[in-house]
């Protein structure tokens, strides 16, 4: 299932979706309703997932020069059941959840970075021990690599069968201009930047699908340009360009963006890790 082009909590389209790519049950025991951390609606609903089976979610559409906090709830009464255990895991980090009777608890996945191509991943899992888990709702918040843990938005999203509209992130004002990973226009073949993490040379190879004009800019996470390359003449085919970033020595350790301009159109953009 697709839940595409999610509603923030202005109820403007986002441009971000929520793609189950990998098959929960369906809908499973009702859960609690009333009074609680999520309106009722999203309580009482929920999908499920056996023991021994993997589920999973992906965000896209997200902006690779943020930070994401994934909250996420699960509710579920059923006889005879003692717990009811689900394990969430993203980019190596894991939380777990007794969706038995909850009404209160919701756990978070934090300090998550999408992929270059503004993905996040979540696998769910049933604990050993736990004959079915519970999941129904996930929460969103983006926030600025550099200052902290500072909420952008945060709103529930109901897993029910028939859905409304989702509400995930609001605008965040991009201070470092991106790449849609979803919409732009594609220039360009496969694009490869190395070593990232970098100290001071990174070289960029680009099969380019024809002659273009290509450039790189580098960004700090303040939006600030600490590098920006001639303009090259691509021709069509591989081509190998090698950075040499004359401030690299004063550039602080941490997160920058690398954006890559073909023909005047922002193409690429590629988080690299600066360390000493």
């Amino acid at each position: 299932a697709t839940f595409p082009d999610l509603f923030d909590n202005t109820n403007n389209n986002s441009g971000m979706s929520l793609i189950i790519t990998k098959e929960f049950n369906g809908p499973g025991f009702g859960g609690v309703n009333g009074t609680g951390v999520l309106p009722g609606a999203v309580m009482e609903s929920n999908y499920w997932t056996d023991a021994g089976q993997l589920s999973q979610v992906k965000f896209t559409g997200l902006n690779i020069s943020k930070k994401y906090r994934v909250g996420i709830f699960g509710s579920a009464i059923f006889v005879g059941g003692g717990y009811s255990v689900a394990v969430y895991n993203c980019n190596g980090k894991t939380v777990y959840l007794n969706s038995l009777y909850n009404k209160a608890k919701v756990v978070y996945l934090e300090d998550l970075m999408p992929n270059e191509d503004g993905e996040l991943i979540i696998d769910v899992r049933t604990q050993n021990g736990s004959p079915y888990s519970f999941t129904g709702a996930f929460t969103l918040e983006s926030y600025n690599d550099d200052a902290g843990y500072t909420a952008v938005a945060t709103s529930g999203r109901s897993m029910q069968a028939d859905p409304e509209p989702a509400i995930i992130s609001a605008p965040v004002s991009k201070t470092v201009p991106m790449a849609d990973p979803i919409k732009a226009e594609i220039l360009t073949g496969d694009i490869n930047v190395y070593p990232n993490p970098f100290s001071n040379k990174v070289q960029v190879d680009i099969d380019a699908v024809k002659s273009s004009d290509i450039s790189m800019v580098l960004y700090d996470m303040t939006g600030r340009v600490v590098y920006n390359s001639s303009t090259y003449r691509s021709t069509a085919g591989r081509n190998t360009f090698r950075l040499n970033i004359p401030s690299a020595a004063s550039m602080q350790r941490g997160t920058y963006i690398l954006n890559i301009i073909v023909d005047g159109k922002l193409t690429k953009s590629i988080r690299l890790i600066k360390v000493d």
